[in-house]
């Protein structure tokens, strides 16, 4: 490679790490926003693994056909560096409003089918309810009509 283009290649892992820090502050931006429990957390965090490897696998591919050199690992880590110590704190306040936004959206649209469920559940229980009691009654009058016919066969024989 020339030069020129290893300059060039060092300012795109830069720009790399820049993405790989976007992504890990979205992830950080969900935490803050809502609590989640330990399993999810896990499952967070394979994600953005996945994520930042699919970059990093595609920035490699298209960009350096499979070549790895020493400083693109210092590159990358310039990249994330410089992206803390400048935007991060903007880009998870950012992040923090979208998730609550959409999340608030996302409530108002599904409000009308949690409410429907609501109704249909109140009604189902209301229903069973009423419905075992009856069930129960008629079943105790059959047995009781068997009984008193069991009885009177047996004293007509």
């Amino acid at each position: 490679m020339e030069l020129k283009e290893e300059t060039i290649t060092f300012f795109v892992f830069i720009i790399v790490g820049i993405i790989i820090g976007i992504i890990f502050d979205f992830f950080r931006a969900m935490r803050k926003v809502k609590k989640y429990k330990e399993k999810y957390i896990y499952i967070q965090d394979i994600i953005f693994f996945l994520l930042v490897g699919m970059v990093l696998a595609g920035v490699l591919i298209y960009k350096l056909e499979y070549g790895l050199r020493l400083y693109l690992f210092f590159s990358l880590f310039l990249g994330v560096v410089i992206y803390a110590s400048t935007i991060s704190s903007y880009i998870v306040k950012v992040f923090c409003k979208f998730i609550k936004v959409s999340n608030s959206i996302i409530e108002f649209v599904f409000l009308p089918l949690f409410l429907y469920k609501l109704i249909f559940m109140t009604i189902y229980t209301f229903l069973s309810k009423k419905t075992k009691k009856y069930c129960n009654k008629f079943y105790n009058m059959i047995s009781y009509l068997h009984k008193l016919n069991k009885s009177k066969i047996h004293k007509i024989k």
